[in-house]
């Protein structure tokens, strides 16, 4: 689905006026009684006051920023390009991709090359959505978005080095997408403490991920979906049903991210041992949450060993992973 596809979806179900557009929180104030948080909006200040506060503004968050002195995004050390094309509008090409990857359609296929890789899969409207990891310095942003729209001298260097890298179907595919964009890949530690008081984090606020795993958005849903059950085993007592949700959903998101970031750095290369894992450098916290008692180490990085053992060897020395398990 993309993501407008899904915006769409979820702004239909709610109330009118339920959601906000064009306000920028800029303080955050709690109480014994409740919160209040202050949002700069293109008419000035408004003030919303409520009994507590689900953050759930991303990678990027205000509010983590404001609860969790210190904290900081890592740089994932690449960025991600992105695009779109109507396969509808180029049925010529759809079947050239089809031909190169036979897959295409049943899943998500994963092309690996020298520090970099791509992926590719189907979309609804017979759409072709495309990825292309690439190893970079970081970027400079102006603003709380991950997403750089590319110049023109960008793309024509994009264009020379997808010639160099990919088969000729994919350089037609990232050539006859209409604006392709950058996303910088972020993600940050995880944290043993979701809830502060009347707020808690949710979402990428909670545990902002690499794209490896697929599993962003998903955690982001079972996120929610824990948080209801919750205020509906507690609905007087709002604060409880928030540290419910937290220790519900902490140690399973802590797996998911470092699982994540392990595997985007195999999959360019930046670990040679795909059974590798940093372990001495993890926290007593983050080892407790990861084993809880009924995993060990080699249980974490045989997760590793499987992921990769689908790989298959095509065309010109390129690897292609492709599996249904991710998505």
């Amino acid at each position: 689905m993309h993501w407008s596809d899904l915006h769409r979806l979820l702004i239909q179900a709610l109330p009118e006026g339920a959601v906000n557009f064009s306000h920028k929180v800029v303080l955050l104030q709690q109480s014994e009684s409740g919160v209040t948080i202050t949002a700069e909006t293109p008419n000035g200040e408004k003030k919303y006051h409520g009994d507590i506060v689900i953050a759930a503004d991303g990678v990027g968050s205000f509010a983590r920023k404001q609860l969790v002195p210190g904290d900081e995004r890592r740089y994932a050390g690449m960025v991600a390009w992105r695009g779109v094309c109507d396969g509808n509008a180029h049925p010529e090409l759809l079947a050239e991709l089809k031909a190169d990857f036979k897959t295409l359609g049943d899943g998500i296929i994963f092309d690996i090359a020298d520090r970099c890789m791509n992926l590719i899969y189907m979309i609804p409207g017979n759409r072709i959505n495309w990825l292309w990891y690439r190893d970079a310095p970081e970027p400079k942003l102006g603003s709380h978005s991950v997403t750089i729209r590319p110049t023109t001298e960008d793309m024509q260097k994009l264009y020379r080095d997808a010639e160099n890298t990919w088969t000729p179907a994919f350089v037609k595919l990232i050539k006859t997408s209409k604006a392709p964009f950058m996303n910088v890949i972020y993600d940050k530690d995880p944290i043993t403490q979701w809830v502060f008081g009347r707020v808690a984090l949710m979402g990428e606020a909670a545990h902002p991920t690499t794209p490896h795993g697929s599993r962003s958005t998903n955690m982001s849903i079972q996120d929610a979906d824990c948080l209801g059950r919750c205020f509906e085993a507690q609905p007087h007592d709002p604060v409880a049903a928030l540290h419910k949700y937290a220790e519900e959903r902490i140690r399973q998101t802590t797996k998911e991210v470092l699982f994540s970031r392990h595997v985007g750095e195999v999959r360019q290369g930046h670990w040679f041992d795909p059974v590798k894992f940093d372990w001495p450098s993890q926290t007593p916290q983050i080892k407790s949450l990861l084993l809880n008692g009924k995993q060990t180490e080699p249980d974490y990085k045989k997760c590793a060993t499987e992921l990769l053992g689908n790989i298959q060897t095509i065309g010109k020395g390129q690897s292609v992973l492709a599996t249904d398990r991710e998505q």
